[in-house]
């Protein structure tokens, strides 16, 4: 995680709520912390399904994306293919 985000005021979404964090390291762990605590899976197959993690700046611009797995993705990771070669995790 060392590629940098803006330096603008930014809070991590998950679902509809907002919660504000100080690092990627910290937004991932908290993120995969909810995700454990609740039960919740990737796909909501064998339990309810995690809810969609983004980080937005005051506008709702999405930055990055906190993925299942607690990758953070550039962008929104469910708007383009991240299963490519060249497409690294922050």
């Amino acid at each position: 995680m060392s590629r940098a985000l803006p330096s603008i005021p930014l809070v991590v979404r998950v679902g509809t709520r907002r919660f504000p964090f100080t690092t990627l390291e910290i937004a991932s762990a908290a993120y995969r912390h909810a995700i454990d605590a609740s039960g919740a899976t990737s796909s909501g197959e064998t339990g309810p399904a995690a809810p969609h993690c983004t980080i937005e700046d005051g506008e709702g611009n999405i930055h990055a994306s906190i993925s299942y797995n607690g990758k953070v993705w550039a962008g929104d990771y469910l708007k383009r293919d991240i299963l490519g070669p060249d497409v690294q995790p922050l």
